[in-house]
């Protein structure tokens, strides 16, 4: 950019919300093929309240946002994530990439967005998470144990098609999740073990005509003490122990035609 003779004086935030702007605020690193990784917030931007991750920093892409990037910051209360962006990173200390955001509200990703994989503990225990569009994630084919354990302010989920695993206690204790929804033409085989675990609103639950569920692991179900009704699908060859424990309304379970 470049500014004509007469201009003399310009604020510190001139450029604000511009990707040049954003360049500033993150501490970054570069991964083995040399594209950005978001590390974290510098300290003169450490009490911003939303984010952008850009598609690029400096016309180089951000791939990735880091374990640890914000977790425990109590400011960020919206996010939207560019297109770039391929994984979300986390860890079993629990050290996701936004573990513990206690006032984050909305998770926003671009269109087609190229994210792939959601690790583990990614979002773990933001309390006040009520919304993330995952159906417009067409790539992503993994959500890790525990991605969004405790969230216990979202009310629903959109699953993309291309998801082919949900780890184990993914959506544990969120305790206002009350629509789940699965794209046509989903490619998730099985649910593990205390997926929806302690998911006390949710009231019924149903899988597509084509869907791909042949497992449904231990506690899956466990604690969900409002449903009430559920189809078991036609491929489903294993329910775990205790899949259903403590599911205290459950009037209706259903087989699909053509259930073994």
């Amino acid at each position: 950019m470049t500014f004509p003779a007469t201009v003399t004086n310009y604020g510190t935030d001139y450029m604000y919300g511009t990707a040049l702007w954003w360049s500033g605020v993150y501490t970054t690193s570069l991964n083995s093929s040399n594209k950005i990784i978001i590390t974290g917030l510098n300290s003169e931007y450490a009490t911003l309240t939303s984010l952008y991750i850009p598609e690029q920093i400096n016309g180089v892409d951000v791939v990735e946002i880091a374990a640890g990037a914000f977790t425990g910051n109590t400011y960020i209360t919206e996010v939207e994530i560019a297109q770039n962006v391929t994984v979300i990173r986390g860890g079993s200390s629990p050290s996701g990439s936004f573990t513990s955001c206690t006032n984050l509200q909305t998770v926003t990703f671009a269109p087609n967005s190229a994210l792939t994989t959601l690790e583990q503990n990614a979002f773990i225990y933001d309390s006040n998470l009520v919304s993330i569009n995952l159906e417009v994630c067409t790539h992503l084919t993994s959500i890790a144990k525990g991605a969004f354990y405790n969230c216990s302010n979202l009310t629903t989920i959109a699953l993309p098609a291309s998801l082919i695993t949900i780890g184990s206690d993914c959506f544990k204790n969120c305790t206002k999740l009350t629509t789940v929804t699965f794209e046509v033409g989903s490619l998730l085989s099985s649910l593990n073990s205390g997926v929806f675990y302690g998911c006390s609103k949710l009231a019924s639950f149903n899988f597509l005509q084509d869907n791909r569920i042949t497992t449904i692991g231990d506690e899956t179900f466990r604690g969900c003490s409002s449903l009430t009704t559920i189809t078991i699908p036609a491929n489903l060859t294993s329910i775990g122990a205790n899949a259903f424990n403590a599911c205290t309304k459950l009037e209706t379970v259903t087989f699909a035609s053509g259930s073994t």
